[in-house]
């Protein structure tokens, strides 16, 4: 997906295009999670209490990755893994107000075949079941979206427009509206409905764990998991809060095995307000009319 889709509506999923890239990877793997916007979905329950796990002991469960890679099988599926992401994806769904910065790295492929790497930042602000506002910010100006649970709004600074639109009454149904109606995709939207269909796990060709690794000062273990044409490795923090600490994938598909990685960090007790909510478009801002666009594009991806 290009910049420009945050409120001119298009989509890419042509390989030369870093959005189409990330959204050919994504869509294949089901973890949408880092480029034009945010996502969410299902709720209720509690933000358990925050739990660090203890360093690492020596021995042979917590070797170096290189080490432990070397002595496990390859394309194994071990239940334990998946089980980690079943139960990453029940702690998230409990989230209720929140604040998650990725910090991500893009590559795309040029003509030549050399890879590329694009950086930014995304910031999500969250208050379930219906206030989002997420922005981005990388070599120009910030771009985005803010949600009130009566309408979205899209802008894109660098463009100098946006657009509002009527919305869906919780942010569950807006990651539909988005993605079916708009070709906008709401990073995250995957991480936390895991689990919620058998057919989750069932693409997986393998699937262990390395051992914990440290992530941004925490202990979080280390996943990697294949599936055809794509590997990628997720870091959770333990304890009674999986959270995501890290993401990695690589496309296995093209000679240059172009990757996209994202480091997240946390806040569960953030102060959001109706403020948080609110889109007041900067000096200069000019409405516009949003285009819809048929889903015919994304097939290539599914």
């Amino acid at each position: 997906m290009r910049p420009a889709a945050a409120v001119s509506i298009s989509c890419s999923t042509t390989r030369n295009s870093s959005r189409g890239v990330a959204v050919k990877m994504l869509r294949s793997t089901g973890l949408k999670l880092a480029f034009c916007l945010l996502g969410c979905t299902a709720a209720t329950a509690h933000a358990a209490p925050d739990a660090t796990p203890s360093p690492p002991p020596s021995g042979p469960a917590n070797k170096p990755a290189a080490v432990a890679s070397a002595t496990k099988p390859v394309n194994t599926v071990d239940p334990r893994a998946v089980a980690a992401l079943d139960a990453m994806g029940r702690y998230l769904r409990t989230l209720q107000t929140f604040i998650v910065t990725g910090d991500s790295a893009t590559q795309a492929v040029l003509d030549n075949g050399q890879n590329v790497t694009f950086l930014h930042r995304t910031v999500m602000q969250v208050r379930r079941p219906d206030r989002v506002r997420a922005e981005i910010t990388g070599s120009g100006k910030p771009r985005g979206l803010v949600y009130n649970g009566k309408t979205f709004t899209l802008y894109d600074n660098n463009q100098g427009y946006y657009t509002v639109q009527p919305a869906p009454p919780s942010i569950d149904d807006l990651v539909h509206v988005l993605r079916d109606q708009y070709g906008v995709e709401m990073p995250l939207a995957d991480l936390f409905s895991w689990g919620t269909e058998s057919s989750d796990g069932q693409r997986l060709t393998a699937a262990t764990s390395l051992g914990l690794e440290r992530v941004n000062g925490k202990w979080c273990r280390h996943y990697v998991f294949g599936e055809p044409g794509l590997d990628w490795e997720l870091w959770l923090q333990g304890g009674k809060q999986p959270l995501p600490c890290r993401l990695a994938i690589t496309d296995l598909t093209q000679p240059s095995r172009p990757t996209f990685s994202v480091s997240y960090q946390w806040n569960l007790r953030p102060g959001l307000n109706a403020v948080t909510f609110t889109y007041r478009p900067a000096a200069g801002m000019r409405e516009i009319g949003a285009m819809r666009v048929s889903p015919e594009p994304y097939k290539e991806a599914q």
